[in-house]
């Protein structure tokens, strides 16, 4: 008989040989109760092993969670919107879509938060000593 209509026969097992039969598929053997003494080792390392096997596919269903750490959505990458910068105004703004992050470039707005070069400020005398004089009180052991 295919094993799909295995359910369609009209079978009259009792209930004990319904859990025979249970107990032979799992590998337990024949009539095991937990209140038989006879049980020798293999089968109580049977039993354990199923119950073990049972206790991790009841585990895998429940899920534990901390309510001070609520669960973060992954991180997922979107395009927009996008930052732009105005070096000259120091000003930010966000563009939706590309025409607008392209009429932003036009319009002399940058990706950069800082402008790409800052210029070294020159120093005079007077002040080269005096930031000579603070590095040396700096770096002294104390």
């Amino acid at each position: 008989m295919p094993i799909n209509e295995a359910g369609q026969g009209s079978l009259h097992l009792t209930e004990k040989q319904q859990r025979e039969a249970m107990q032979s598929i799992y590998g337990l053997g024949g009539s095991m109760s937990p209140t038989t003494n006879d049980l020798t080792y293999e089968d109580r390392v049977r039993m354990r092993r199923l119950l073990d096997d049972l206790d991790q596919k009841d585990a895998g269903g429940m899920k534990s969670f901390d309510l001070a750490k609520p669960n973060v959505p992954a991180y997922q990458y979107r395009e927009f919107p996008f930052v732009v910068y105005d070096h000259k105004t120091g000003k930010a703004k966000q563009v939706r879509n590309h025409e607008e992050r392209e009429a932003a470039f036009a319009a002399g707005w940058s990706i950069d938060p800082a402008p790409a070069e800052q210029p070294e400020i020159e120093l005079t005398e007077a002040e080269r000593e005096e930031a000579a004089a603070i590095d040396q009180k700096a770096r002294r052991r104390k």
